[in-house]
């Protein structure tokens, strides 16, 4: 089992945008929040991996508070080579983000949780 802490930024470029018969509205926000987490991996078997990880950010920088969490299984194959150089990964991602900017009649308010599967593919060279 390997176990890498790590600190990055998550950039959220949201647009909304409802027609409604005579009415319209439009609007957007963009923020972006610091965090900070630790991803771990254990390889499981000669070609098998599983991944978990999770991040905790906003801190009143951009959103008041955010989070994120995966879990995805992968297999290593070769592409073109004599060691395994490629992997394919498959799991289930969350992100929850709890944003809200001005006040009265300014105030835009969003909450949210996205979450579902995920697919990847990496190569190494």
């Amino acid at each position: 089992m390997t176990v890498y802490p790590y600190i990055g930024g998550r950039y959220t470029d949201l647009d909304v945008q409802l027609d409604v018969t005579r009415f319209s509205y439009e609007d957007g926000k963009d923020w972006t929040d610091p965090f900070f987490g630790v991803r771990t991996l254990w390889d499981l078997y000669r070609r098998w991996s599983f991944a978990a990880a999770g991040n905790i950010g906003g801190f009143g920088v951009g959103s008041d508070f955010a989070w994120m969490a995966y879990i995805m299984g992968g297999y290593r194959f070769r592409v073109l080579s004599k060691q395994d150089n490629a992997s394919l990964f498959f799991g289930y991602r969350a992100l929850y983000q709890d944003y809200t900017e001005g006040s009265g009649a300014d105030l835009f308010e969003y909450k949210a949780t996205m979450h579902g599967p995920i697919v990847g593919v990496s190569f190494g060279f």
